[in-house]
């Protein structure tokens, strides 16, 4: 799939003041990344007892490109313990922000909190999307140097070091696999 997100219309860039180039290299073509395309299918249920089809989270790096299907089922948490419906448009992609954006932007752009869950009026269809997630790899997660973005605090690594977009991403895959621990994590080779 090709790499779109280098043309975002918005040019974030711009606002940002982190000179022409800032955001884009860290999705370069020519360094390795994490990126993934995931093809997610959430079969039809019977039970309305467990109504919820991936738990509450965020994703892990700058953006993901999310391609529904038209049935829906995303939520976005909107505070106070509420969470709103995303609508599926037909043609369009849903862009989430992930949690290397927010660190880039020191907490100025948000990660996104979302989840999938069951519709009682589309339950008992199959539910498809296409998501790609847009990961930096070894690219640290200093915040951008601009007029707009509060502060300059730098997230840290166990190291004690600067923490990359790898080892956050990680960092949160070891936690979510702290609960299954046969499982092991497959070792990212450049």
């Amino acid at each position: 799939m090709p790499r779109r997100h280098h043309q975002d219309p918005t040019d974030i860039r711009d606002w940002a003041g982190g000179g022409k180039n800032w955001f884009s290299d860290r999705h370069a073509y020519d360094i390795p990344s994490g990126d993934i395309l995931r093809i997610l299918h959430y079969p039809p249920v019977e039970s309305h007892i467990d109504d919820i089809r991936a738990g509450s989270h965020t994703d892990y790096g700058s953006i993901t490109l999310v391609f529904q299907h038209d049935i829906g089922g995303l939520e976005i948490y909107a505070g106070r313990s509420r969470w709103i419906s995303a609508p599926v448009i037909p043609d369009c992609i849903l862009v989430n922000l992930g949690d290397c954006l927010e660190f880039w932007t020191n907490g100025l752009l948000k990660s996104t909190l979302h989840r999938v869950v069951f519709r009682s009026n589309t339950q008992s269809l199959d539910r498809h999307s296409m998501v790609y997630f847009c990961e930096g790899y070894d690219i640290p997660l200093d915040p951008v140097p601009s007029r707009l973005v509060p502060g300059d605090e730098v997230k840290m690594g166990e190291s004690g070091k600067r923490m990359t977009a790898a080892e956050h991403l990680r960092m949160r895959l070891d936690a979510s696999l702290a609960y299954y621990p046969h499982h092991t994590l497959v070792q990212v080779v450049a």
